[in-house]
């Protein structure tokens, strides 16, 4: 009887060491509680005693969850996992445990916004809040006389000595649609690029106070009689950056409310071609209020930029400057 037991030890051993020494040509066996009992009952009847000791206070919903894995079990990458046991009652528990909750009040989120934004990068912090309040300016009728002088591009601003001008206008919007969608790229070119600058001794405040007033006095040097305000040029020269230290990054826009992806590479193509039949268009007299000039100039801007660095003169150039300090 004893060595029957010990036949019975030995096989059961076998397959186990198959299926886990060589899961390719094991076959998968799992020996179930059932089975085990009724092997063992033959020896229990012929007057031997059971190996399995149950316990009664232990109810255990899957007796196979300790066993070695199987071959079904590493047949895709080879990754030991637990058998683990899922119940739709707790999964859902926890689902409307989640959705029950009260989401944070909206000036709390408004604020660890600004304040994140502020300790991660103090110029979109700075460009983005001194935006909104000349944006709140410009909604008071009264003041719109001030602001005109001093917060427009405009030759005929320069021509009364308000050079300022070529710079305040860069933070002036007085659409809500204007503000967000230049806001909304300000922030994302800008978090994209402003690692790279630092990298190459140019902080994003200074490369987005000359990338505006290289795109405003391009604008003014095209339309005499024009004016242009906002962070469009900036916006896209950062874009232009972006682009061309990244063509494959999937750019989205969204024309009249049907999103589009492309490649950055093919979005600054197609703004250019875009920019530069607006300018062709306005020269014409047949403009839509898009300064199209000032957009130009700020891709430009983004792409010189790119090619002083990729080129190595704004290395050459930054060194330079050290020495004469």
């Amino acid at each position: 009887m004893m060595y029957r037991r010990e036949l019975y030890s030995l096989v059961y051993v076998a397959f186990i060491l198959c299926a886990v020494v060589s899961p390719s040509t094991a076959i998968r066996v799992r020996a179930s509680e059932g089975t085990l009992k009724r092997i063992l009952l033959k020896d229990r009847i012929r007057g031997g005693g059971s190996y399995i000791q149950s316990n009664p206070n232990y109810n255990d919903p899957d007796p196979n969850q300790f066993l070695p894995p199987m071959l079904g079990d590493l047949e895709k990458d080879q990754i030991r996992r637990s058998h683990q046991h899922t119940s739709y009652d707790s999964n859902y528990n926890q689902y409307s445990a989640r959705t029950q909750r009260q989401p944070k009040p909206i000036a709390q989120v408004v604020k660890e916004f600004f304040q994140q934004l502020r300790l991660s990068s103090p110029a979109l912090f700075y460009g983005t809040v001194s935006s909104i309040m000349v944006f709140v300016l410009w909604q008071i009728p009264q003041l719109s006389s001030i602001l005109s002088k001093n917060f427009v591009c405009s030759q005929y601003n320069l021509s009364k000595r308000r050079y300022h001008t070529l710079f305040t206008s860069i933070i002036s919007h007085t659409t809500i649609s204007h503000i967000f969608m230049n806001l909304y790229g300000f922030l994302v070119f800008g978090k994209s690029i402003e690692p790279i600058l630092k990298l190459n001794d140019m902080s994003l405040a200074a490369y987005c106070t000359l990338a505006g007033i290289f795109a405003n006095t391009f604008f003014v040097m095209i339309h005499r009689n024009g004016s242009c305000i906002g962070l469009s040029g900036v916006t896209l020269s950062l874009l232009a950056l972006d682009a061309m230290l990244h063509p494959s990054k999937e750019i989205g826009f969204l024309i009249k409310f049907i999103p589009i992806r492309l490649p950055a590479q093919y979005a600054l193509t197609g703004l250019l071609i875009w920019s530069v039949l607006g300018m062709m268009a306005m020269a014409n007299g047949r403009g839509d209020g898009v300064a199209h000039a000032t957009h130009f100039g700020g891709l430009i801007f983004g792409i010189g930029f790119y090619e002083l660095m990729k080129r190595g003169i704004w290395k050459d150039l930054t060194n330079l400057r050290r020495k004469w300090r």
